[in-house]
């Protein structure tokens, strides 16, 4: 999997990410009074050990898994700032094929309507593996929000930085949970507007260009299916790469019933889009992001699919995440409502 790297900003994707949120990041010695979100309930003031590091320690996120579940990480880059503007420099750009100097630390999981972290771990297929669930503490309560620590494994196998200190670094960090799971503070969450509200009903009309440069619209690429699974993602998102066998296989099992698939690419890495689909045997339609996106949806999050009509209209409140048991229950909830 290919990653996307910035100068202040270290987007991991794991197997269990499933969205990536247009989020804050934070380099902890560039923020000594801690940082907070408000949107969630919580503040993190970290430990000394965290706030004055040889490698780059930073907080990323949140990553809205759902609209119940939220998450935030910590991540270490075994290069100083200096060293990591240089290979940037060098290698010319932001996407790399490997980057294992990336270390992840640990999750903040933010779970809300009174759901558990066991709960949730069985309601999404068990995406957590035994180990991490052992790892997992609950560290505050705020009403019916729970928030719980996943420390990563300091004794797991991991590549060696050129610079054996960054590992040894690591290693203590990472072992440091007790201090960790201290430094966290929260309180009531402040109430965000919902970035969906009047999306259903509303229709959806745009022009864009397939991965072959050739012109498409919505009005043709609706009118093929009763309903479109209509997948917002992007090539550099983890979820999103991981679900598109899932969505090949809507795209055929479906289809008998009237339902199609339509992919909407945000980011413009053709060759890499080209490999993707490949890999993964995609047949339905991908193509660019409408110059016109935010006019009909807000994208907070990756992936997110839409249910539309053959109209353009939007059938159903949209899907965060790549939930792939979702897609089927809204589906089949919509052919049902549609006889």
């Amino acid at each position: 999997m290919r990653k996307i790297i910035s100068l202040f900003l270290v987007l991991v994707f794991t197997c269990c990410i499933v969205s990536m949120t247009a989020a804050d990041s934070a380099v902890l010695k560039e923020k000594p009074g801690g940082i907070a979100f408000p949107g969630l309930g919580f503040s993190f003031v970290p430990p000394e050990a965290y706030a004055d590091t040889k490698g780059i320690v930073a907080v990323d996120g949140p990553v809205s898994i759902s609209k119940t579940v939220d998450v935030v990480f910590c991540t270490y880059l075994a290069m100083t700032e200096e060293e990591f503007a240089d290979f940037l420099e060098k290698t010319g750009t932001v996407i790399v094929d490997e980057v294992p100097w990336i270390y992840d630390l640990f999750t903040v999981i933010v779970i809300r309507k009174g759901m558990t972290f066991s709960e949730y771990n069985t309601y999404s297929g068990r995406r957590y593996t035994s180990a991490q669930v052992e790892r997992t503490r609950e560290i505050g309560k705020v009403g019916d929000t729970t928030y719980y620590l996943m420390m990563e494994d300091p004794d797991r196998a991991l590549p060696s930085p050129s610079d054996p200190a960054y590992l040894h670094e690591y290693r203590a960090l990472a072992g440091a949970g007790d201090e960790v799971a201290s430094s966290f503070s929260f309180r009531e969450a402040e109430a965000a507007p919902d970035p969906y509200a009047g999306l259903p009903g509303s229709r959806i009309v745009f022009s864009a260009k397939d991965l072959d440069g050739n012109e498409v619209s919505s009005a043709d690429l609706f009118a093929r299916n009763r309903i479109t699974l209509l997948n917002i993602g992007a090539t550099w998102c983890g979820a999103c790469i991981a679900e598109l066998a899932d969505l090949q296989e809507i795209h055929e099992k479906m289809g008998e019933k009237g339902v199609g698939v339509v992919g909407i690419l945000t980011d413009d890495y053709l060759d890499l889009a080209r490999e993707e689909i490949a890999e993964y045997g995609v047949k339905y339609p991908v193509i660019w992001a409408p110059d016109n996106l935010a006019d009909f949806i807000q994208v907070t999050s990756y992936p997110t699919s839409l249910f539309v009509g053959q109209d353009g209209t939007v059938l159903a409140e949209p899907v965060i995440g790549a939930v792939l048991s979702r897609y089927y229950t809204v589906l089949n909830d919509l052919i049902r409502k549609q006889k």
